[in-house]
């Protein structure tokens, strides 16, 4: 079998101070799902996780490296390495290998401040914490579902956050 695989790039983007990280309702799975999209053939995976997150909130998140420095990223000859690559089976015979990154809110940006993604994307966000992970939805609010397999890395950016 031949199969069609596609890069995508994930972001985490995570509040430090409230100790949340930013979820928007998916338009295609009506679910919650970090940011992110398909890397574009002139990018590296790293401008696309900045790009996506961009373009889906209007914020300008700082990449983190594995020890939760902010790092400086380039286009360089060392790039960002991501916190987890994935390989996901979305409907035979069509895979992703996504780059997963976390990065943070700049500190002088105002969590409750409304974000503002560009014309098309999802309007819908939410700050969730660790208690809405482990639970798989949102506690307040809309009660919206968090699939699986975000559920499960989003407790790993909550370990990598203590």
């Amino acid at each position: 079998m031949t199969y069609n695989r596609t890069m995508t790039a994930t972001t985490y983007v995570v509040d430090r101070k409230n100790k949340k990280i930013l979820l928007h309702l998916h338009k295609k799975f009506s679910q919650l799902y970090p940011l992110g999209g398909h890397i574009e053939p002139h990018e590296l995976p790293h401008e696309a996780a900045l790009r996506e997150v961009y373009e889906e909130s209007g914020l300008k998140a700082l990449l983190s490296d594995e020890k939760g420095n902010i790092i400086e990223p380039s286009s360089g000859f060392v790039l960002p390495v991501p916190a987890f690559l994935l390989h996901e089976n979305m409907s035979s015979p069509v895979q992703n290998l996504d780059f997963v990154y976390i990065a943070y809110l700049p500190e002088d940006i105002d969590p409750d401040a409304e974000l503002k993604p560009l014309s098309g994307e999802s309007k819908d966000f939410y700050w969730v914490d660790r208690d809405e992970v482990n639970a798989g939805r949102t506690l307040r609010g809309a009660e919206l579902p968090i699939p699986g397999h975000i559920k499960k890395i989003a407790a790993m950016v909550f370990e990598r956050l203590n």
